[in-house]
């Protein structure tokens, strides 16, 4: 049962760390516990229209956190309810669709925190592009439209293929590789046409880019410099779907130090240099140099955080933590050895007949992490962004080659099965 008294700060605590929303990863229990072992006392805000899931509220409460309700897609709500918690030492969020509001509320109530500014910067996809215009080797041509017709006339200038994105939105959603000016029709006007997503609202505008061949990265950076660089893998287009992470990446040294460059210059032209930031990044081996797809203001998410802890000793929120409550932050890597996610994903439309125990996943050797987000009886579509996954599965192993095989062998074992609908879902 929710506290409705958030107020009542435990005495043996030192101070009390608000979470905005919590991602039904695991990455939010993680942080509930790792705030429970700094002696603070850790607060997770959620929307009271139920947004959160009832098992993601019963697993934090589990890690030890006190559950209240708040207006979190309100920067006022979470001030005025903050002020009203004893002993406040931080307020923050994994989230990504929090990070703005934590980082205007820190901002107000005066505690620690990225740059507001900055966080809009990078919460955008069209500011991001219009902040990296005066450094064209980073950016991608583009055009930002708020109709059809307008997103039409981009890509004719930018040249097809294009890519239209949805400009606020997470989890590769509403991100289509456009062939055809059909095609940008037809996912610009579904975009525009977007009343919400999660129960979040959507700006009526959309962003037209140049595509950006070639492999795709991540540089996990903390106050500006880089921790490491990830390797992502990505399902087929026209769609971004990501299926899997692996750390680190197996590349030459000379390609690593070169988006590491990259994504430390990217957070530096947004101002993103407090704290953790998650740059993305494609190129093409040895054709040309890296590109910014996107600077997420965040520490990252689908378990990237998890795979460098494993791999590299560096516990990213920790970092954050300590950040937060004035203590100085270690993100020196310590090369314990490599490790990888990957995804179950949707089979289909359907209801789900059958599912693999993640208790048989758990067993394969090297595997560290199962989780489903969901289970025999739930219904499933058809992927089209990342919420469309059913869960994953981490593995580690001496080098990252080791670690992919582990994490792939146990997909590979993973059976799933729906039931054919009865109805047609929507597209």
């Amino acid at each position: 049962m929710t506290d409705p008294s958030p107020q009542r700060a435990a005495e043996t605590t030192a101070g009390t760390v608000v979470l905005l929303e919590a991602p039904p990863t695991g990455a939010g229990e993680a942080a509930v516990r790792l705030i429970r072992e700094r002696d603070h006392r850790p607060v997770v805000l959620t929307h009271p229209d139920g947004r959160m899931s009832g098992e993601t509220a019963a697993r934090l409460r589990e890690a030890g956190a006190l559950i209240s309700h708040c207006r979190t897609d309100d920067t006022d709500a979470v001030t005025a309810h903050c002020r009203g918690v004893e002993g406040l030492a931080a307020v923050t969020t994994l989230y990504e669709f929090s990070v703005q509001v934590a980082a205007d509320a820190a901002a107000r109530l005066r505690l620690t925190g990225p740059d507001p500014l900055a966080v809009r910067r990078c919460r955008s996809k069209a500011l991001l592009r219009a902040a990296l215009e005066p450094h064209e080797d980073l950016n991608a041509v583009f055009g930002r439209a708020e109709t059809v017709g307008e997103a039409l006339a981009h890509a004719e200038r930018v040249g097809y293929p294009v890519v239209v994105k949805a400009t606020t939105l997470a989890g590769s959603a509403h991100i289509t590789l456009c062939a055809t000016p059909a095609d940008v029709a037809r996912d610009a006007g579904r975009v525009l046409a977007l009343d919400g997503y999660l129960g979040f609202e959507v700006p009526r505008e959309v962003l037209v880019e140049e595509y950006l061949a070639g492999e795709e990265f991540s540089v996990e950076i903390f106050h500006g410099q880089a921790v490491g660089v990830n390797a992502k893998v990505l399902g087929r287009p026209p769609r971004f779907i990501e299926l899997g992470h692996e750390y680190p990446a197996r590349i030459p040294a000379a390609l690593a130090a070169e988006l590491v460059r990259t994504a430390e210059r990217a957070v530096a032209a947004t101002g993103l240099t407090w704290g953790p930031a998650h740059v993305e990044l494609r190129c093409r081996a040895g054709r040309d140099r890296p590109r910014v797809i996107e600077v997420n203001p965040r520490v990252a998410g689908d378990r990237i955080a998890e795979l460098v802890r494993l791999a590299d000793g560096v516990d990213l929120f920790g970092a954050q933590l300590d950040a937060l409550l004035g203590r100085r932050p270690d993100v020196r890597p310590k090369a314990l050895g490599a490790a990888a996610v990957r995804f179950v994903p949707s089979p289909g439309r359907g209801v789900i007949t059958h599912l693999t125990d993640p208790g048989d996943l758990a067993a394969l050797p090297g595997v560290r992490e199962v989780r489903f987000q969901r289970g025999v009886g739930d219904r499933v579509a058809r992927m089209l962004s990342n919420l469309e996954r059913l869960g994953h599965v981490i593995a580690t192993g001496r080098d990252t080659a080791q670690a992919v095989e582990r994490a792939e062998n146990a997909i590979g074992r993973c059976a799933v099965r729906v039931a054919e609908p009865t109805s047609t879902d929507g597209p």
